[in-house]
């Protein structure tokens, strides 16, 4: 839409050609930093598991990784949250998550219980695990 809107605006040729390269680099970095962003913020394939005592996320392999899930917003049937790398990790792995009830109906109190409860960092006991 933005590249759309510059040819419309450079072919109206009123404008001088140094401000039409100018446009096109402010456009093009733009556009590059959004899809770094985006491809930044993709989660992979796992879930996240909940013991009673830490959040885990549990990749497509296996492996876990400890997490901290902090409460941004929560509307009844949906909830944003925060989720961080426990201390030491890549400060540049916290996402932001978009919860649904209509995706995982029969575990939503469960969860939201879960995501209200207090965190405590000790080992798991496996006994909550949510597709995210």
């Amino acid at each position: 839409m933005g590249a759309l809107g510059l040819s419309i605006w450079q072919s109206m040729g009123a404008v001088s050609s140094l401000r039409v390269i100018w446009a096109w680099t402010v456009w093009g970095i733009c556009w590059v930093l959004a899809l770094w962003l985006w491809a930044r913020e993709q989660t992979p394939d796992g879930q996240l598991v909940w013991t009673g005592e830490q959040w885990f996320w549990q990749d497509a392999q296996g492996a876990e990784s400890a997490l901290v899930v902090q409460l941004l917003l929560d509307a009844g049937n949906a909830m944003v949250v925060r989720i961080l790398p426990v201390v030491g990790a890549n400060p540049h792995a916290i996402r932001i998550a978009w919860l649904y009830r209509q995706r995982m109906p029969r575990n939503w109190h469960g969860f939201r219980c879960a995501v209200y409860s207090r965190q405590h960092a000790q080992d798991k006991p496996a006994n909550f695990v949510q597709d995210v």
